[in-house]
């Protein structure tokens, strides 16, 4: 109830009722005997609920109690509330709705101003004490208080009115408020006796300790049951990595992992984002628990790194590596980037403000993320668990079961990554060395054919000399596809670990002359802005190749009689990853590259199915060697939307 009244607002009589002393005011050695006894077997009962139970039982016995409840304080956040444990006397309906009641700490400390202290402990609230306060809550009306039952006058000064109650707290060994026994209606119907209460009182005092110790067994039971459960959790995470090991295609291997997930934690949805190097995004790999149509419109994302840092923000950092944002908090612009349906992002508005059920309750909105990382503390991609099947905030033990068995994962996608870059190297070489037999053979067809025409009777002079000349094209083309052919195959052979510390700017000023002086026929001009200093990288001794290949390629393929190219080199930092990289670019006026043939040139396994065609591996080797000193790569148009002013080819590169 709630009331705009003091203390000091309560008449003198009413403050006059209560429990009188029927004798001396000390209870009898009987009853303190009695008392002592009952309150000591408490101490062998270990379970807090067969405790309570003993405890109400044993009132009843020695002292005339028709009804009564038994209130226990409970931590709940950064609340302490009192909730009914024991509730007897009431019918089945009334026991029912007092189940549903609590009151807060504060509320107590209130009710306690205006109660009548009776003892160390105790405190009486006469009926009469209602006509004073109000309004009346839904809890009071539990107890059958209103206005109508306040002001029925009470029968007698010495007999109880149905209003009355007495309550004795339960106090830990610090002082502090850790229950009551609240005396709801004595079997006599008259107010208990003074000697009565303290002889309560007494039994109290020794219950709180035997309710502590029973609290404490449970809280070390609790905490020995969760170590249990965390181990046969950890265990059976183990075995399912195990066998995650044994899998080595990345997409049967993305699915088992969310398959496990649910499993061990029993989410019902879940997803996995993968960083892709070669696009420079995050992308939507495996889905589970999802419609269709989530999951291909999902697929269709593109995420910006950029868009991860508000996901791994310092202010939502949970556990190790590991994330929770309530959807409340989710901002417009990263809503576009969460699972969706063609609804589009009007739905997740209308999520986001949809209310929480309680404060541990899922929200339709809410990012639990875990982050996969490589040996080397990149982050490799994220997990995002999703709707559990409890329907709760996962606890925290749980989240970090969850931390481990996603650092698990991590070293098994790893290991897959490895496998498959291996699997991936054997494949092209394989490609290369079928490239090296089948276009050697064809161009050897076509020269033998020249050679027959040229020596072919009479056949005049100027003809002999052209096919002699195809020929000898013919033979250059063999020439420089075998180079190539064994570059990239030395490149593949090659790890990281052989990599140094090379000057970027120096590699690219020593090749620049190298490569314009194949080309003595070509008007070859070439400007850069202001070049950044200490410009290094981690490369090895074919960088020059890399330049020599984008220089060649620009100037090879550019009809024009004046061929320009345009170099430039930026610095960057990328605060997802706190790391710096130089960003090389370079420029041109050729007739550019259409669309459909940009990524295809900086693939090895295009280039090799477009056989019969020049085979133009020169951007695939710079892929190739970008990949190798850990960059990426891209192929754009010089001016946007128009391939056939020029080509940008951007290779961003770590710095060392």
């Amino acid at each position: 109830m709630e009331t705009e009244l003091s203390p000091e607002d309560i008449e003198p009589w009413i403050r006059e009722i209560g429990p009188k002393p029927h004798g001396m005011g000390f209870p009898t050695k009987e009853v303190l005997d009695r008392v002592i006894d009952a309150a000591s077997n408490l101490l062998f009962i270990e379970n807090i609920d067969d405790l309570l139970d003993e405890l109400a039982k044993t009132l009843r016995e020695i002292f005339p109690i028709k009804s009564m409840i038994i209130w226990i304080s409970e931590n709940d956040g950064d609340l302490n509330i009192r909730k009914p444990k024991i509730i007897l006397g009431f019918t089945d309906e009334e026991k029912s709705k007092l189940q549903t009641i609590s009151y807060t700490g504060m509320e107590i400390d209130r009710a306690r101003e205006f109660a009548n202290k009776i003892g160390r402990l105790s405190y009486f609230v006469p009926a009469e004490l209602y006509t004073r306060l109000g309004p009346y809550d839904e809890r009071d009306l539990c107890f059958g208080i209103d206005e109508k039952s306040a002001s029925t006058p009470r029968k007698a000064p010495d007999m109880w009115h149905p209003l009355d109650h007495v309550n004795i707290s339960f106090v830990s060994q610090g002082g502090e408020y850790i229950g009551s026994i609240e005396i709801e209606e004595p079997s006599d119907g008259k107010i208990p006796s003074l000697e009565s209460i303290k002889a309560i009182e007494i039994f109290a005092s020794l219950a709180s300790v035997a309710i502590e110790q029973a609290e404490l067994n449970e809280k070390e039971q609790a905490i020995t049951e969760a170590a249990e459960k965390r181990s046969a959790r950890i265990s059976r995470i183990l075995s399912f990595v195990r066998e995650m090991l044994a899998i080595k295609n990345p997409e049967r291997m993305m699915n088992n992992i969310l398959t496990i997930l649910s499993d061990l934690f029993g989410f019902k949805a879940a997803s996995i984002i993968l960083f892709d190097e070669r696009e420079n995004c995050f992308k939507y790999i495996a889905l589970m628990g999802y419609s269709q149509e989530e999951v291909n419109i999902s697929k269709s994302l593109r995420l910006p790194k950029d868009s991860m840092r508000f996901d791994i923000s310092p202010d939502y950092l949970v556990a190790h590596d590991a994330y929770f944002i309530p959807g409340e908090k989710l901002p417009d612009e990263w809503l576009r980037y969460e699972i969706q349906t063609s609804d589009g992002i009007d739905r997740l508005y209308k999520l986001r403000e949809q209310p929480r059920a309680h404060p541990r309750a899922w929200h339709p909105l809410d990012n639990l993320i875990y982050l996969f990382r490589d040996r080397k503390g990149r982050i490799l991609g994220m997990m995002y668990p999703d709707n559990p099947s409890d329907g709760l905030i996962p606890s925290p033990e749980t989240i970090e079961s969850i931390g481990i068995y996603a650092s698990l994962v991590s070293i098994a996608m790893e290991n897959t990554k490895n496998y498959m870059e291996t699997l991936g190297a054997k494949e092209e070489i394989e490609l290369l060395n079928r490239l090296l037999f089948i276009d050697v053979r064809n161009q050897n067809a076509i020269m033998r054919r020249y050679l027959e025409m040229s020596i072919a009777e009479g056949i005049d002079k100027d003809r002999q000399k052209k096919y002699l000349k195809n020929t000898l094209n013919q033979m250059e083309n063999i020439v420089d596809l075998i180079q190539k052919v064994r570059r990239l195959s030395s490149i593949r052979s090659r790890d990281k670990s052989s990599l140094l510390r090379v000057d970027l700017i120096n590699s690219l000023n020593n090749q620049i002359p190298i490569s314009i002086s194949r080309y003595p026929k070509k008007k070859v001009k070439i400007e850069h802005g202001a070049m950044p200093d200490n410009c290094y990288i981690f490369a090895n001794d074919l960088i020059g190749d890399m330049f020599d290949h984008l220089i060649s390629n620009s100037i090879e393929h550019n009809p024009r009689e004046e061929v320009e190219i345009w170099f430039s080199i930026e610095p960057m930092h990328d605060e997802f990853t706190n790391r710096d990289f130089w960003i090389f670019s370079i420029k041109d006026n050729g007739t550019g590259i259409p669309d459909d043939r940009k990524k295809d040139l900086l693939d090895i396994t295009s280039q090799i199915s477009r056989l019969g065609e020049k085979t133009g591996l020169g951007l695939s080797i710079v892929s190739a060697l970008v990949h190798l000193y850990g960059g990426s790569i891209s192929i754009d148009d010089r001016i946007a939307g128009d391939h056939t002013k020029g080509t940008v080819i951007k290779i961003i590169l770590p710095a060392a």
